[in-house]
């Protein structure tokens, strides 16, 4: 499983390459032509991930599958979501930008501005209030998030030995669509393609069906297994791989091969602007999010023509039963935007102030920090109200959960809604210092509003940093560049830390001769390399995941560490090799498979497992009989 940033990295790689060497002139002028609908076709199978909501064959109803992830994240987010309160983006957006604005003011000692931004900073109480009232609820909807994660994101055929697997015509959209008769449903959105943008969409997925073909087992030696076994695992470890290749993409030519702070953040990258609509108007975020979150129908923003040739595609390959929902350009269209509002959330710059915002201490220094800074960042309690919570424990009177309460995630939010209260202690002396040197008096002192207002910017920004590494543990946000280069990460407030193998291990691929780690017990362990622990349950047979080392360049672009085979992935592997005999080979980069499939198309495209499993060159398989076995018995076939 490649993120979309990944993907978006080789499709920009691979139309320059075809562009540049007259490949496929056809393809590559639609592209040029229609770009955002390449794209959208390069994410691939990610785009099923939400193309179902909880009432089938109709618009609206609560997002279903991957969406269902970050349903709850939408009313801690959105405006309006509950009716009358302000979002976390918009408020942290508005706090930060007054900060600003006072700081110009303090720093140039301008009376007249300041009189003038009076009654602005005089809202400041409301919005520290506003977002201690959104804070509060975060960690109910953590936990609510770690339910999804056990139960909507498992897999069908996520079943445990002896257990009967459904059949594939009520699996989640993505993983039938990763699974089942790639080849055949590539094929027929080219063969159906009759504009340009329905071209560019179609290049832009025969481009992400010969990038998962070649590169997810990679990605499976970093996750220790497959997003069958280790579905949320899997998807964490994309974050980190989409991270590393958009910083590298970004790098300066001749700049540092290892993640460095001359790599740009992917959380900052604008990502959604890519799969923006080109025939509508504009989305709104916002209006979105409160959408999905009363479970009404989104509008619709993406070419009719484009997901109706989706749609039909998908009932030419794919059969339907009663009960089961058949996939319909109207949700197609949902899908587009549902994508759109995730890069809108993981890549539009939000929770970034920190990140750019000058915190140097004033000119005369910092002085000592405020009583309240103190009090909170100490843990101690001192005194005053500010506290940091214990671990918490599973609730056990909600047995959906109880088993996967991540105590850490759940502290840090924890320690976000706590340490949040501390704001509230700060902002008096702040609006203080502002009304003093406004009304002139005598005690005004504009040194000591900029201590002040010191103190209280790095408190926010060290509170926006711990509620981004929250978020990265959670795998609802990307780390930051400079992280990948860490070996191991640790996360602290007060009593409570959480150490976890971070850096190359969630983005180099090793050499795995054992392969695939067991079926995962839905624990509070995504972060752990499953290889790792003693000893490692293994799904037998054992396979091989992937035949060579390295940063994401060797499986992504770098043609000289990772050359191209004589077949790339245009041709199928005898089934006896996916088992491990005959040691099958990487067929060569992402990038290189992806231009020589579309140099050298076959009259039949193979039916590529999209997510390799059970290993390196695997096609699509099912159980025997379809219950599985131990040892897996896999039988070849869509």
């Amino acid at each position: 499983m490649l993120g979309p940033t990944t993907m978006f990295a080789v499709l920009d790689r691979v139309m320059d390459t075809v562009a540049a060497n007259g490949i496929r002139p056809d393809l590559s002028q639609a592209c040029h032509d229609a770009p955002d609908a390449a794209a959208l076709g390069a994410l691939g199978p990610a785009l099923f991930d939400f193309a179902t909501r909880s009432i089938p064959g109709k618009l609206g109803g609560q997002p279903t599958g991957y969406g269902s992830l970050w349903a709850p994240l939408y009313r801690a987010f959105g405006d309006d979501v509950i009716p009358g309160r302000s979002g976390l983006i918009s408020v942290t957006e508005r706090m930060t930008e007054l900060l600003d604005k006072v700081k110009v003011i303090a720093d140039d000692e301008d009376l007249g501005a300041l009189a003038d931004l009076r009654a602005e900073a005089d809202g400041l109480p409301q919005l520290v209030n506003d977002l201690q009232t959104i804070l509060n609820t975060i960690p109910d909807l953590a936990k609510e998030v770690m339910g999804v994660i056990k139960t909507n994101l498992r897999p069908a055929a996520a079943q445990a030995t002896g257990l009967q697997v459904p059949p594939d015509v009520i699996w989640q959209p993505r993983d039938r669509i990763a699974w089942r008769h790639t080849g055949k449903f590539a094929a027929k959105l080219m063969q159906g393609a009759s504009t340009p943008e329905q071209t560019a969409f179609a290049t832009g997925w025969w481009t992400s069906y010969a990038a998962h073909a070649a590169a997810s087992p990679a990605l499976n030696t970093i996750v220790g297994s497959t997003h069958r076994l280790h579905w949320y695992r899997t998807r964490w470890v994309a974050n980190h791989v989409d991270a590393w290749a958009h910083g590298s993409e970004s790098a300066a030519p001749g700049s540092a091969a290892a993640p460095d702070n001359s790599w740009e953040n992917v959380v900052a990258a604008h990502l959604h602007r890519r799969i923006a609509p080109w025939s509508a108007p504009a989305h709104d975020a916002q209006e979105l999010m409160r959408n999905l979150a009363h479970g009404d129908p989104l509008p619709s923003a993406y070419p009719p023509d484009l997901c109706e040739l989706i749609a039909n595609a998908a009932a030419n390959v794919y059969t339907t039963v009663a009960g089961s929902e058949a996939i319909t350009a109207k949700n197609i269209n949902e899908a587009c935007s549902q994508v759109w509002l995730m890069l809108w959330l993981q890549t539009g710059g939000h929770f970034t102030w920190h990140l750019t915002a000058d915190l140097n201490p004033p000119a005369g220094g910092p002085g000592e920090p405020p009583n309240w800074y103190t009090v909170a960042t100490s843990g101690s309690g001192g005194g005053g109200p500010i506290t940091v919570p214990p671990l918490p424990q599973p609730e056990i009177s909600d047995p959906n959960i109880a088993e996967i309460v991540c105590g850490a995630i759940l502290a840090i939010f924890g320690g976000v809604v706590t340490l949040a209260g501390a704001l509230t202690i700060g902002v008096p002396a702040l609006i203080g210092g502002i009304a003093r040197i406004d009304d002139g008096l005598p005690d005004a002192d504009w040194g000591k509003l900029r201590v002040d207002l010191y103190w209280f910017r790095k408190f926010l920004a060290d509170e926006l940093d711990l509620l981004h590494q929250a978020l990265v543990l959670a795998g609802t946000r990307h780390p930051y560049a400079i992280d990948l280069n860490k070996d191991n990460s640790s996360l602290a407030i007060g009593g409570v830390s959480f150490d976890f193998l971070s850096g190359k291990h969630l983005t180099d691929a090793r050499v795995a001769e054992v392969f695939p780690a067991a079926l995962w017990s839905a624990g509070i362990d995504w972060v752990d390399d499953p290889m790792m622990k003693a000893p490692a349950h293994i799904e037998d047979p054992r396979t091989l995941a992937y035949d060579r080392a390295g940063p994401p360049s060797v499986y992504v672009w770098d043609s000289g560490q990772n050359p191209l085979g004589s077949h790339g992935v245009r041709e199928p592997l005898p089934f006896t090799t996916g088992t491990g005999v005959g040691q099958p080979k990487a067929p060569g980069t992402a990038v290189d498979c992806a231009v020589d499939l579309l140099e050298n198309p076959p009259d039949d495209l193979p039916d590529w497992n999209l997510d390799a499993d059970r290993g390196l060159g695997w096609p699509c398989w099912h159980h025997d009989a379809n219950v599985v076995a131990a040892p897996v018995v896999a039988v070849e076939g869509s």
